[in-house]
């Protein structure tokens, strides 16, 4: 994380607790496969998707800010009540990377 350019991004992702922040960084930096991160962490694979998605709901509230004030977002994600943008079902997100893949046959 050190090789992050914007200080405020790698600060924002060290205040994640370790668990969630290992899961985010090997599924969105290095593109592991869910199953495999559960190997990897020693967790079963319902505990990464829960990680994942507690990380990334809150990792979207800290930053959303961050992308308005340089253009990244042209306006604040969330919902009519105000808060951030429900993240995908996990499951969800799982099934369709396998059929985008080819695979994940029911």
């Amino acid at each position: 994380m050190e090789q992050l350019p914007e200080v405020d991004v790698r600060v924002t992702l060290e205040a994640i607790p370790d668990d969630a922040r290992i899961a985010i960084y090997l599924a969105d930096v290095e593109g592991f496969r869910y199953q495999d991160i559960a190997e990897i962490m020693g967790t079963p694979i319902g505990t990464v998707l829960s990680q994942l998605r507690r990380g990334r709901r809150w990792l979207r509230a800290q930053l959303s800010s961050y992308a308005l004030a340089r253009g990244l977002l042209s306006k604040p994600t969330g919902t009519s009540g105000g808060g951030p943008a429900p993240s995908p079902e996990p499951d969800r997100t799982l099934r369709s990377k396998q059929v985008q893949a080819g695979g994940g046959s029911r």
